[in-house]
């Protein structure tokens, strides 16, 4: 059963911000491999789980998810039967036929609470910085230290300094 306080996160609006929260996690896990081995960061069913939830049709093929996430089909498959026992995704063959993979209900439920609870918690911030610079002054150069710090403490992806 969906969570209430995701009543409208289905509407447009907010879908769209969930999925570009989504794509900015991706890119940031993508930005993480430029300075790191990518074991050390490896999540691969949950890139698998945003690489589903970003995507417009909600679903991709085996074969797309195995070229996204740059590890054999093997592995993908091992994960795919895992995170379907979970029942957070499942096997689906698309309109020629070939295998494709889609979010459960549970598996999308599950991702826009943890998103949507992220983007609630990241608004909070900067609204709290907002404040902050207003009572105190402060200049830009000290709101930028701020919101850089508490994206760090966070690990939120959505800052924006020209808002500050």
């Amino acid at each position: 059963m969906a969570d209430q306080r995701l009543a409208g996160a289905r509407q447009a609006p907010i879908e769209r911000r969930l999925r570009t929260l989504a794509r900015n996690i991706l890119e940031e896990r993508e930005r993480r491999q430029w300075h790191f081995p990518r074991a050390v960061f490896d999540e691969i069913p949950w890139e698998m789980l945003l690489l589903l939830y970003a995507s417009e049709s909600g679903s991709l093929s085996e074969q797309a998810l195995v070229k996204a996430v740059r590890v054999g089909p093997e592995l993908v498959d091992r994960w795919t039967d895992y995170l379907e026992r979970e029942g957070l995704l499942r096997r689906l063959r698309d309109l020629e036929g070939a295998p494709a993979l889609n979010l459960t209900p549970k598996g999308l439920s599950a991702l826009e609470l943890y998103l949507f609870d992220r983007s609630v918690r990241a608004d909070a911030i900067e609204a709290a910085i907002r404040e902050a610079k207003k009572r105190a002054g402060l200049p830009d150069w000290a709101v930028a230290l701020l919101v850089l710090g508490a994206a760090v403490l966070s690990g939120a992806t959505t800052w924006s300094l020209i808002a500050m």
